[in-house]
């Protein structure tokens, strides 16, 4: 059995709980060694936020004229939708006076539609108990910290939203964060949506995407048949590379689970090294197991006030033709 993975070690929830709370106290008794490291991140984001208050993370919102232009065109209308159809999600009781569907055709439909809401892969998992986090951290939509997961949904269903390539080339650029917050919401808006069809077939339905986090989504892609681990740590598809953002559905819905995949990503990865190269702070391993040092790519979130993404533009799966170099300030 291998170990469940524990929420509240991301580096996302750490930074995000109260010092001095007693959550704050509990998780630096049993990590010590994580505490000077942490505070000096969350120093130094508050040093570069325009705001003095609200969540850690501010320190990525637009700070120039084109920047707030970009925010407002591009990610807020998918923003509000998106918020908008998880609201009715969340409203939408489950139908109890239906007959429920066979599971082949069942799955056909469920795929078609994700696709046909703006999916670019799709995939179904049977879930065990080590599919779960062990543990809720902290998000900015919410404080679960410390409860612990005992959900028992059958399946999952996973999807991936592409990330635009003309905006990754650009990374770590603002435009880079463009697009992965894009693809975010999109995400969300897919989830809701069929998590909603799945309701009124009868079935419950929970979704699992960046607003709410029950498992961790690589693992799960993976699982699903997306794609592989690659080298930065991420899921790499045949089809985008590491290019997207995958959030999942899940249910007790009967469906038909897909295989996990191999198409040489390993071996490619020991001889390409694109993303080991170009890390500004080289926090990924270029040797032994995958491993990403959290709190030195945190470095470069905070050296360029988005979220890099140039280990996932300059792999060769995800087709980004020119990817800058970092600049700082």
């Amino acid at each position: 059995m291998r170990q469940k993975f524990d929420e509240r070690d991301i580096i996302f929830s750490r930074l995000r709980m109260t010092k001095g709370s007693q959550s704050f106290k509990d998780y630096y008794l049993r990590h010590p060694a994580k505490k000077k490291r942490d505070q000096e991140i969350k120093d130094e984001a508050r040093l570069r936020s325009k705001y003095t208050s609200g969540d850690i993370f501010s320190f990525l919102a637009p700070k120039a004229d084109w920047e707030e232009k970009l925010f407002q065109q591009e990610i807020m209308p998918n923003r509000e939708v998106a918020f908008s159809q998880h609201k009715k999600y969340i409203n939408t009781p489950i139908n109890q006076n239906v007959k429920k569907q066979d599971a082949t055709q069942l799955t056909k439909i469920i795929k078609s539609k994700a696709i046909e809401l703006g999916a670019c892969l799709v995939g179904i998992v049977e879930l065990t108990d080590e599919d779960y986090y062990s543990h809720k951290g902290i998000t900015q939509f919410g404080d679960y910290y410390g409860e612990k997961i005992t959900l028992s949904y059958k399946y999952a269903i996973v999807i991936a939203v592409e990330m635009a390539s003309e905006y990754m080339k650009k990374a770590p650029r603002y435009e880079e964060l463009v697009a992965t917050e894009v693809a975010y919401d999109k995400s969300v808006f897919i989830t809701a949506s069929l998590a909603i069809y799945l309701k009124e077939l009868g079935y419950d339905a929970l979704t699992n995407n960046y607003i709410n986090y029950m498992a961790p989504m690589v693992a799960m892609s993976i699982k699903a048949g997306l794609g592989e681990r690659g080298r930065n740590n991420l899921l790499v598809t045949k089809e985008y590379g590491s290019r997207v953002r995958t959030a999942a559905i899940l249910t007790n819905a009967n469906l038909i689970v897909d295989k996990p995949i191999s198409f040489g990503l390993q071996e490619f990865c020991n001889q390409c090294m694109r993303c080991v190269e170009r890390c500004p702070t080289q926090a990924l391993s270029a040797t032994g197991d995958i491993h990403v040092s959290d709190s030195t790519c945190m470095d470069v979130w905070l050296r360029s006030r988005t979220d890099c993404g140039i280990c996932i533009a300059v792999c060769p799966f995800s087709k980004c033709k020119y990817v800058l170099k970092l600049s700082v300030e």
